[in-house]
């Protein structure tokens, strides 16, 4: 996926409308902006390292493994992974808000369609999987209650 100008790889283990969490990772050095979203996220870093430059600071931070990197509600920052950088994210918030930014590159500018389609078709998967269990929990829920 390509977004913000850096470009990474990530595995999707569960999403819903208000949290995911999903394995991220690059395999070359790469580096862009963050986004600015209406969700809280963090990073714990599993291998390589992460350099966070907020917006408004003079210096950046460095992120090592075991480290685990917030970015707020509302914040953008500078980022930038080293090679073989892995990391494991967990985000709550409104979730649709960060698509506009994790696709735009890919829409707009590596025209990356197929791509698209696969991001959309992961995401959408994980809606109904979750829009499911809801409707069976819902349904547990008002069999007992009768």
């Amino acid at each position: 996926m390509n977004a913000g100008g850096w470009m990474g790889s990530m595995c999707i283990l569960y999403a819903s409308l208000t949290e995911y969490i999903l394995f991220f990772g690059t395999a070359i050095d790469t580096s862009g902006n963050s986004g600015r979203y209406w969700a809280n996220i963090s990073d714990t870093i599993l291998k390589g390292s992460f350099r966070q430059w907020k917006e408004g600071e003079l210096e950046s931070r460095m992120f090592k493994p075991g480290d685990t990197v917030y970015h707020e509600w509302g914040e953008v920052t500078a980022v930038q992974w080293e090679e073989g950088t892995w990391m494991v994210e967990y985000a709550r918030g409104f979730i649709p808000s960060t698509l506009g930014f994790a696709l735009a590159d890919t829409l707009f500018s590596t025209t990356d369609f197929v791509n698209l389609f696969y991001i959309l078709r992961v995401y959408s998967k994980a809606l109904l999987l979750e829009a499911s269990t809801s409707i069976l929990e819902w349904k547990e829920f008002i069999k007992e209650s009768l």
